[in-house]
């Protein structure tokens, strides 16, 4: 509640100088947390694995209690790349119709549901779950091709701009900012991230997204 409270504050002052300072808290208070947890509860950390699922306890209690504050922070830092991404998504399959390009051609519907149901999620378990699926669903649709690793990067940047998953950019930085070493180390959650952030990049930084993402190179 004490962080709740504080966040609220600084939320309300909306000072440039203090941009991160709700992150800077929410890092604070799980760091706190988890060591307190720890130390009155030691049985949690006698494997790495019990240690890892208390460390996902805490901080899913947590942000069910300040992740609106941490994720409107996060949208106000990202708000202008992200209307610049929606603005180009928005005419896209209009253009591509114009084009007489099939952008639904390798589109799994399982895919997209997982990527549209990522910001309803507040932890970052959860959200990376969302990644791995995506991740999943798309890679089986290039083994049912054949394509080879270089167009998983393509079939992923179909699958984000056919969701149109709002600030996705917003959601990219709050999993970069709190998903925990032991997280990512996994091996499919961090491979998904990265996949998801180079992914993103690309949509970010192409000038005509039909040409550069459904267009094949050959």
């Amino acid at each position: 509640q004490k962080v709740k409270n504080r966040a609220e504050e600084i939320s309300k002052n909306d000072s440039n100088d203090e941009g991160r300072a709700i992150r800077q808290d929410v890092h604070g208070v799980i760091k706190h947390i988890t060591a307190t947890l720890l130390e009155v509860r030691p049985g949690f950390a006698s494997t790495p694995r019990l240690t890892e699922i208390s460390a996902t306890a805490v901080e899913t209690l947590v942000f069910g209690e300040v992740y609106n504050l941490v994720i409107d922070e996060i949208n106000a830092e990202t708000d202008t790349i992200d209307q610049q991404l929606n603005n180009k998504l928005s005419t896209l399959r209009q253009e591509a119709n114009t084009d007489g390009i099939n952008v639904d051609a390798y589109i799994s519907d399982s895919a997209i549901e997982s990527l549209k149901i990522l910001p309803s999620y507040h932890s970052v378990a959860e959200k990376l779950r969302c990644c791995v699926e995506l991740l999943e669903y798309v890679s089986k649709i290039g083994s049912s091709v054949n394509m080879g690793a270089d167009c998983l990067l393509k079939l992923v940047c179909q699958h984000l701009v056919l969701a149109r998953v709002p600030n996705l950019n917003a959601e990219c930085i709050f999993l970069e900012e709190f998903a925990r070493d032991q997280q990512l180390l996994q091996g499919k959650e961090g491979y998904a991230l990265v996949t998801m952030q180079a992914s993103l990049g690309f949509l970010n930084a192409s000038q005509n997204l039909v040409e550069d993402v459904f267009i094949d190179d050959d």
